[in-house]
């Protein structure tokens, strides 16, 4: 599910990227808040289904639940209509975690910055984002806090 308001150029970029998977996209749904570009056009190439709202009521949290109710498949990816796979793998590695542990409730993509971030963006970009993977229990709860929660899911070149 990719929430969009004028997608952008780079918008085929990220469809291409999904399109290329190794494991074949079931549906790809596009919230779109009333885009003024060639957004829907561009999703139509590609076949994804269109759900239109109004930019009124776009929300981060309401959108996603939205995409998810219409979602008929056993796996749901959130995406933002910015975020470019950085390979191939990208959905395999995602839902690798549900196949090898029932307990897993969420599983994220690492966001990997277009520009090379500098100073303070660099600090949090890396302790958001780190290189390599990581599981979170609640035995993290302790040491981690809040952070045992967090979650950022986009994955951009």
């Amino acid at each position: 599910m990719i929430p969009t308001l004028n997608a952008g150029p780079d918008f085929r970029l990220l469809l291409d990227g999904l399109y290329s998977q190794t494991i074949k996209t079931a549906e790809i749904i596009i919230i779109d808040s009333q885009s003024s570009d060639n957004t829907v056009e561009t999703a139509k190439d590609y076949g994804c289904r269109i759900i239109p709202i109004k930019q009124t009521e776009f929300n981060h949290g309401a959108t996603r639940n939205l995409g998810a109710r219409m979602a008929d498949t056993e796996f749901v990816v959130f995406m933002t209509q910015d975020a470019i796979p950085a390979d191939q793998k990208m959905l395999e590695e995602l839902i690798r975690p549900f196949e090898q542990d029932q307990k897993t409730a969420i599983s994220f993509a690492r966001h990997i910055p277009r520009e090379t971030p500098t100073g303070w963006k660099a600090f949090t970009e890396n302790y958001n984002y780190p290189e390599q993977s990581l599981r979170k229990t609640k035995a993290d709860l302790p040491t981690l806090g809040i952070k045992t929660f967090s979650a950022q899911m986009s994955a951009q070149q």
